[in-house]
């Protein structure tokens, strides 16, 4: 919580009052938010096709009839309902990317 007095600021002889450098302050402070969240959409681009339950392996299973492709093979076998949606799986298909 930022606390804004009433008293004028003084610097190099020129009064800049204290609302004008809480305004500054607090616009740095959503440009260094928007910079974060650019690299870390950035750094999610490489997740993009990971496996929901491992995040290791490759997603090559879609549900059925959901059709969520959400895991790997080996994920595959010991999961009855999608990962995404909860949706019961009755079938999967293969999907080679």
């Amino acid at each position: 919580m930022t606390t804004v007095s009433q008293s004028p600021v003084t610097q190099a002889n020129v009064k800049i009052p204290t609302n004008q450098v809480v305004g500054e302050t607090q616009k740095s402070q959503k440009t260094s938010t928007v910079n974060s969240v650019q690299s870390v959409q950035v750094d999610n681009t490489d997740s993009k096709n990971t496996c929901a339950l491992c995040m290791t392996e490759e997603k090559s299973l879609a549900c059925i009839p959901c059709g969520h492709l959400s895991t790997c093979v080996a994920c595959g076998h010991s999961v009855r309902s999608c990962p995404i949606c909860r949706q019961k799986i009755e079938a999967y298909v293969r999907v080679y990317i």
